[in-house]
């Protein structure tokens, strides 16, 4: 019985270790280090699509300004975000050479039912195609394959899970950018009302309706609404639903920020839905409204005694 164990015990051993070497991440065929494997100037980049085995993303490049495209709509994209991304993949180095083994690619995450498909264009010159896959066990590397060949590298710091990302979080939730600094006046309009903030020197005053005269404003409240829409940001975006519940048309709220300059910026304050869930601001120059929470629409809905100063006592 010994006799026959011990072929059998060796033989299985023997299996397990081939198995073993054969699907190991790290495995190296080849160590030699190809510099510029990938290599575009990421500023003659207009558009890239990242094509992913659950969803694809398009991207397209507008006066330096990022924007992504959503039911063939662009919509404006997180610049920032894009130029980091862009920035990474522009030049890629590459190392070990792991598999040269096309059935071997799903392993990596290399092929086109795991992978990141990434294209990189300038003017639909392709400047770029190439596989992006999972992370080696190690964190520091990932998995890359060019479009057209078996040969399967480790690039180091190119993180393939940075495409991983629904969206709508691609997308620029900055909804307005109001300089603080250079104000000269906030008008607000309400249906029912409406009155100014002026700025005169460090000091604001109000005037309107329903106010006598004129009447100094609270600092404190001035800097704490300007706090809130100096980088107003949405919460959420516009969906189909959102149409029943609000009028770009008639908003509750409209309010004008005017600059020393002579120039402005407008906001309009829109209201929620029914369920008091969903919020929503909009500007004058876009057709979907963006979605903030609670505790920001009422910062904006402010009326003259939300800023009047505040009762000394004695």
């Amino acid at each position: 019985m010994r006799r026959v164990l011990l072929p059998l015990v060796i033989l299985i051993v023997l299996i397990a270790v081939y198995l073993f070497v054969q699907n190991r991440e790290t495995e190296s065929i080849r160590a030699d280090k190809i510099e510029g494997f990938v290599s575009f100037n990421p500023s003659k980049v207009d558009s890239m699509v990242v094509e992913m085995p659950e969803d694809t993303l398009r991207f397209q490049r507008l006066n330096n300004n990022w924007n992504i495209v959503i039911d063939s709509v662009p919509r404006r994209a997180d610049s920032a975000q894009l130029a980091q991304v862009v920035e990474m993949i522009s030049s890629i180095d590459v190392g070990s050479l792991v598999s040269e083994n096309p059935v071997k690619q799903n392993l990596y995450e290399v092929d086109s039912s795991a992978g990141r498909l990434i294209k990189v264009y300038s003017q639909d010159k392709n400047l770029a195609s190439f596989y992006l896959g999972k992370n080696a066990s190690n964190f520091n590397y990932s998995y890359i394959r060019k479009v057209g060949s078996d040969e399967v590298y480790m690039a180091e710091d190119v993180m393939g899970y940075r495409f991983d990302k629904a969206q709508n979080n691609w997308r620029d939730k900055t909804i307005i950018k109001v300089d603080t600094t250079a104000l000269s006046s906030i008008v607000f309009q309400y249906p029912d009302q409406e009155f100014t903030l002026e700025r005169r020197d460090s000091l604001w005053f109000l005037s309107g309706d329903d106010i006598s005269g004129e009447l100094a404003a609270s600092s404190d409240s001035v800097e704490l609404f300007k706090r809130l829409v100096w980088n107003l940001q949405a919460n959420s975006f516009y969906l189909s639903e959102d149409s029943s519940s609000v009028d770009p048309e008639n908003p509750e709220l409209m309010l004008t920020f005017r600059y020393i300059s002579g120039g402005r910026d407008e906001l309009h304050v829109l209201g929620g839905n029914e369920s008091k869930t969903r919020y929503y601001v909009g500007l004058p120059e876009l057709d979907e409204p963006f979605v903030v929470l609670h505790a920001k629409y009422s910062g904006l809905t402010r009326r003259p005694n939300n800023f009047a100063p505040a009762e000394k006592n004695g």
